[in-house]
């Protein structure tokens, strides 16, 4: 005697992100932090873009409603603006994560190297000089904040 293959209809997962949080518990930001991400920015010294690695986090906040977030539509809203990153598209990023994941604040923390070519006082001869960027910015329902945080050697 053969066993038979028996069929049966394939099992729903339950989107337990969705699901109501009886607890009630409202949390700030939650999201990825630490996610490496290939950039370029426009470069006003060259009129040109500029190619960088960044260190990307993107939070928001969590309706006391909700047991969790989708981590994986962080990256998605990231994938599909693109690579090239300026002040101006950063509002619409965020406003796309807060559409995306149902929320009425988004985060983005962005830092990354930039260099720039700049000449010596004294000798007056060219050598490239890296800086560390961080880009900060929030949108808070509607209302956008950005700091922007320059670090460098200074002797």
């Amino acid at each position: 005697m053969q066993n038979a293959a028996v069929a049966t209809a394939p099992k729903l997962l339950t989107d337990k992100q969705s699901e109501r949080d009886h607890r009630e518990l409202r949390i700030d930001k939650v999201g990825v932090r630490g996610l490496r991400f290939p950039i370029q920015l426009r470069d006003k010294a060259t009129r040109g873009l500029q190619s960088t690695v960044a260190t990307v986090g993107l939070f928001v906040d969590l309706p006391k409603e909700f047991k969790g977030t989708h981590m994986s539509r962080f990256v998605e809203v990231l994938n599909a603006h693109g690579s090239i990153i300026h002040v101006e598209n950063i509002p619409d990023m965020l406003g796309a994560i807060q559409q995306k994941l149902n929320a009425q604040n988004a985060h983005l923390e962005m830092e990354f190297p930039f260099f720039l070519t700049k000449k010596a006082p004294v000798s007056g001869k060219e050598g490239v000089m890296d800086y560390t960027i961080r880009f900060d910015a929030a949108v808070v329902g509607k209302d956008f904040d950005f700091i922007l945080t320059v670090k460098c050697n200074v002797t």
